[in-house]
């Protein structure tokens, strides 16, 4: 929405130098009004007309007087501001509404391949003279019942002698065998291509006033409204995680709009403040000043 215009052309000739300083109610509408008067001073030092400054702090100083509710029309905090701003007014961006959202959408695909199966347990040695690929003990035995007329039985010796070496080397080595994987498949370095997709929202509402520090007269104001939403390549990188089983964490919601929707409603309401400006006030002139 275009920034309203005022209705008849103020006389700001007499003003010639301003300070730019951003006012916010809670930190998304600070940091808004922050960005914004930093586009809008040098778009302001552009007209010609006025000896734009630059005050460090002067914003926090601003808050403070809005949060005591006393405002620029009482003598002691105007005093303070004016000090500080060291101006004969102050061109005041305020965003007294503002609400954002970043919704981060990634899709992951994973680099490192896949660890291979846990080692399997061996069978313990058959009575048979066959193999039984078989684990379960019950199982195990009333298969042999079933087979051992047909294949035939070992000799006891034979078979005593397979099961010690099961017992006594086959399992000790499958059993270390699997702490070595599962060590691994926990402390397993993995790394997943990631490509991100960033959409986001901004709305916003406020004014831009001109305030003579002398007696804290509000000369020229312009409200503002913005409303933003996008999409926004997020690029891919390269995600490391621990563990055989772990993905990449998932960026989620922001309550803030992204960098790129703020700098785009920024340059926006920038353009239609100069142009309110231009149409709606009688500015200094060059030679004005000099004189």
């Amino acid at each position: 929405a275009p920034v309203a215009l005022t209705r008849r052309r103020v006389d700001l000739t007499g003003i010639q130098r301003i300070a730019v300083s951003g006012l916010g109610r809670d930190p998304l509408a600070r940091k808004l009004a922050e960005s914004l008067a930093a586009d809008l001073a040098p778009g302001v030092r552009s007209l010609g007309a006025f000896d734009v400054l630059e005050r460090d702090g002067l914003s926090n100083l601003l808050s403070e007087v809005a949060l005591s509710q006393a405002g620029l029309t009482e003598s002691e905090p105007r005093g303070r501001v004016q000090k500080l701003a060291a101006a004969d007014a102050i061109l005041i961006v305020d965003v007294t509404s503002a609400v954002g959202r970043t919704d981060t959408v990634n899709r992951n695909t994973r680099v490192t391949p896949k660890l291979g199966g846990a080692p399997r347990r061996p069978y313990p040695p058959s009575r048979l003279r066959a193999s039984v690929p078989v684990g379960d003990p019950t199982a195990r035995a009333a298969l042999e019942v079933v087979l051992g007329e047909r294949v035939g039985y070992r000799n006891e010796d034979d078979y005593l002698d397979d099961l010690d070496r099961y017992e006594r080397r086959d399992l000790p080595r499958y059993r270390e065998d699997l702490r070595v994987w599962e060590r691994e498949k926990r402390e397993r370095v993995v790394q997943w291509r990631q490509e991100s997709t960033v959409r986001g929202e901004l709305t916003a509402r406020g004014s831009v006033r001109l305030v003579r520090l002398t007696d804290g007269r509000i000369l020229w104001e312009a409200p503002f409204s913005a409303s933003e939403r996008g999409t926004q390549d997020g690029g891919v990188r390269t995600v490391t995680v621990k563990g055989e089983d772990s993905v990449p964490e998932e960026s989620g919601t922001l309550a803030e709009p992204p960098a790129f929707l703020t700098h785009r409603a920024a340059e926006r309401i920038v353009a239609q403040a100069l142009s309110a400006l231009r149409r709606g006030a009688e500015l200094p002139t060059e030679e004005g000043r000099e004189r």
